[in-house]
């Protein structure tokens, strides 16, 4: 009995980590994303090179709706990673297995709503 709780926690502590971890990348990525999202039509005008023009081109409005396409979607796989941090962390402090079914079930169907936002996109673009 005494192994098997010290294994308990050595895992526990393991998952807080990793559950640390997938915050902080997850905090980092929305505000990466946040920040190309606002900076799109001068991350277009660089790529396609027409810097000097006040109106936009055909090939830089396609790449600006692709900047922005993929920075909203990536905010999302970002903010779904803090969510699976926060899920795991929560899951470590209980240490129920019905809380622990709960949250792999919780975090299934975010994924599926994500997969069907990135199809979505995907027809976008």
């Amino acid at each position: 009995m005494e192994e098997i709780k010290a294994n308990i926690g050595k895992y526990a502590k393991r998952i807080r980590y990793t559950s640390m971890c997938f915050i902080v990348m997850g905090i980092f990525g929305c505000a990466l994303s946040t920040y190309y999202q606002f900076t799109a039509r001068s991350h277009a005008m660089m790529m396609v090179g027409d810097v000097g023009l006040p109106e936009a081109s055909r090939e830089e409005f396609e790449v600006y709706d692709g900047i922005k396409t993929l920075t909203a979607l990536s905010f999302f796989f970002f903010a779904k990673l803090i969510l699976l941090g926060k899920c795991a962390k929560k899951a470590s402090w209980k240490k129920k297995s019905k809380f622990t079914k709960k949250t792999i079930r919780n975090s299934l169907i975010c994924l599926l709503l994500l997969i069907i936002v990135a199809v979505l996109f995907k027809k976008e673009a």
